[in-house]
């Protein structure tokens, strides 16, 4: 509930509001190319969402729209405070430092460092430091002051390290085997030691691995588990069991009564929670609770164990109990714990100067030579082992945890050759492979980086990419047999594609000077994104079905709009076009 302060604040805020599609970006922060993906998120405010997704790839600016994205909803009135996770702090910095020079005016908190100014309207956190802060942080009111966010795990992390290569370093030094020395980043070589893309080649599904259990939480879950098994008729007649069964359920109460409601983990599952603060809920679990306790509730409990060898060899024990209650196709999982737990209890066999390991010699003993005998051992006798032997496991720690194996290993030579020339070059027969191997390994260099990157070529321009078609790659027949009277430039724009940011370049003007409805962002966005990925659009395509359904184009820009945009889409396609010589 809002306080009455809060309301008012509110009201207030509301009627200094603008739309914020009357906001002009500031280009300075956000970069030429990219006011339509703000004006994008502005439209759906517009239309009352209130949240947006907006997807980048890395080094195309994230930052930067997200900075002009700041400054144009705070203009408008429309947020007071924000909040910027990333989930590393060397990020965090970064954007701290990026948003101090892009809004030199407003006051920033970074909570990963070491001066904090709680009261400053942009606020940069990892995602831990700041759930950590709301746990820890309340208004006089007794609320939370921040809400949670939650860190999305994808294998795209993998991509992301190779994209960081593509960001531009204009006015860095560079030196390099190809072109010497020169200034302003041209490539970056990616080292593949561990043959990281053959993997994702052949893994493209690959999803990335959980965080493992906690110790606790699996002792938690193994407790639960056997509590419900110990409710069954078997067990209800042996009263050993029964007392048994209910210090289990005690315990497992008492881990969900010491959980804290003030932590932003716990409030989040507290439906899952709430219900078993209740005693009497331990009584009969069943199969729904039993799933609930497992997967919602066993990830927040804690066992303040200070011996946590102690701890593991529960874990290990009540695994190996719950093997035994399952079926025959557990028996290897029988062994698996059997064999982990008696190699533990082993160790103990060198301790016996120690009085409390004697005590327990004849079942350590018995334990150690007969490897069947766990295996056999019903639950009762397993929690008396347990119980005998969990408090002595600390007197190994160190001690055959892991064998020390040391190699030496010797390549042979098989053929040794010297001062012949290394031939790097690959050999196609087929001239369009060829074709577009070299324009995509030159992508970003001479004429064919020109094209790409939407810049006019000229007449030198041309004739470089004659002598690369119909001369270093082939002869004039090769290029007419495969590619007809398709002019040069306009081939390259073809398999090169055009730009991600010179696409947005491209049509910024337009943008920032003709305010649009929802209705011709969308088509202007499809246009840019067809661009994008065909290189370039024909403005008499404009009336083919892809472009003029479910309205034709001359409907959605009417008068001079329409003209204006045409004016931007045949400017990308005449840069790559031959130039008229006999200008």
């Amino acid at each position: 509930m809002f306080s009455r302060a809060d309301m008012e604040r509110i009201m207030q805020r509301r009627k200094r509001e603008t739309r914020p599609s009357t906001v002009p970006v500031d280009l300075n922060i956000a970069g030429k190319g990219r006011p339509y993906q703000i004006r994008a998120i502005c439209d759906a405010i517009e239309q009352g969402q209130r949240r947006a997704l907006l997807v980048m790839a890395t080094g195309t600016g994230k930052t930067r729209v997200s900075a002009a994205l700041t400054d144009v909803l705070m203009r408008a009135n429309l947020v007071t405070n924000v909040l910027f996770l990333a989930d590393r702090v060397t990020l965090v910095e970064q954007a701290a430092s990026d948003y101090g020079e892009y809004l030199p005016n407003q006051s920033l908190c970074n909570m990963c460092g070491k001066k904090r100014d709680l009261t400053a309207p942009i606020v940069f956190s990892t995602y831990q430091t700041m759930v950590n802060a709301i746990d820890a942080q309340t208004d006089e009111n007794g609320r939370q002051v921040f809400s949670p966010a939650h860190k999305v795990r994808s294998k795209i992390k993998f991509l992301q390290m190779i994209g960081r290569g593509t960001r531009r370093c204009d006015g860095l030094d560079c030196v390099d085997g190809l072109d010497g020395e020169y200034v302003d980043k041209r490539r970056f070589i990616i080292f593949d030691y561990c043959s990281n893309f053959a993997f994702f080649r052949t893994n493209p599904n690959t999803v990335d691995v959980s965080p493992a259990d906690s110790l606790s939480e699996i002792v938690f879950k193994r407790k639960a588990s056997i509590a419900r098994t110990l409710q069954s008729a078997p067990y209800a007649t042996d009263a050993d069991m029964r007392a048994w069964r209910r210090e289990l359920a005690d315990d497992l109460h008492a881990r969900v009564v010491e959980l804290n409601d003030a932590t932003a983990a716990v409030r989040l599952k507290r439906a899952a929670v709430e219900p078993f603060r209740e005693r009497s809920r331990f009584d009969v679990i069943s199969e729904l609770d039993l799933h609930t306790l497992v997967e919602d509730v066993a990830t927040l409990v804690h066992y303040d164990e200070s011996d946590e060898d102690a701890l593991r060899f529960d874990s290990l024990i009540y695994g190996l109990m719950l093997t035994r209650i399952k079926d025959e196709s557990s028996k290897r999982d029988s062994r698996f714990f059997a064999s982990r737990i008696r190699r533990s209890v082993s160790r103990l066999n060198d301790r016996m100067t120690l009085d409390p390991v004697l005590e327990q010699r004849e079942l350590i003993e018995r334990i150690s030579s007969d490897s069947g005998y766990l295996v056999g051992a019903d639950l009762k006798e397993l929690e008396c082992i347990r119980i005998a032997l969990r408090s002595l496991i600390q007197y190994t720690v160190g001690e055959g945890g892991r064998r020390l194996i040391i190699t030496d290993l010797s390549d042979s030579v098989t053929r040794r050759t010297e001062g012949e020339a290394f031939d790097m070059s690959e050999h196609y027969e087929d001239y369009k492979l060829k074709v577009n191997r070299y324009i995509n390994e030159h992508l970003n260099e001479g004429v064919i980086g020109k094209i790409h990157r939407n810049e006019p070529i000229d007449s030198n321009d041309y004739s470089i990419l004659q002598h690369i078609f119909v001369e270093q790659l082939g002869t004039y027949e090769d290029y007419k047999a495969t590619y007809a009277d398709s002019p040069f430039g306009l081939l390259v724009r073809r398999i090169a594609k055009l730009d991600h940011t010179a696409a947005e370049e491209a049509f910024a003007d337009f943008i920032n000077k003709h305010p649009m409805n929802p209705q011709q962002t969308a088509f202007l966005h499809m246009i840019v994104a067809y661009i994008e990925a065909n290189g370039y659009l024909d403005p008499s395509d404009l009336g083919k079905p892809r472009f003029s359904r479910p309205r034709s184009f001359t409907q959605l820009f009417p008068g001079g709009l329409a003209l204006d945009l045409i004016v931007c889409i045949r400017r990308v396609m005449d840069n790559a076009k031959v130039p008229d010589f006999s200008k």
